[in-house]
C-alpha cells in the first residue's frame, strides 16, 4: 500500500482510490481502507459498479 501512501501525499484526498481485489472479506475492505482507499471493489470487475462507486465518490468528496 506504499502507493497509495505516495499518491495522498502528493495528491491529498482530492484524487479518488479504488481498491481492486478478489477478496472483498471485511478485513481486506478494512486493511485497504485503512491504507488510504476511498473503496474496494472485487475482481472481476463489473463496469457498472464501478461507474456507480465512482460517480456516489466524486459526490461525496465536492460536499466536503
Amino acid at each position: 500500500m506504499k502507493a497509495t501512501q505516495i499518491i495522498r501525499e502528493k495528491y491529498g484526498s482530492r484524487l479518488i482510490i479504488i481498491g481492486l481485489t478478489g477478496n472483498v472479506m471485511p478485513v481486506d475492505v478494512k486493511h485497504f481502507i485503512e491504507h488510504g482507499a476511498d473503496a474496494v471493489l472485487s475482481i472481476p470487475l463489473e463496469m457498472n459498479d464501478f461507474v456507480v462507486l465512482v460517480e456516489e465518490l466524486e459526490t461525496s468528496k465536492m460536499n466536503l
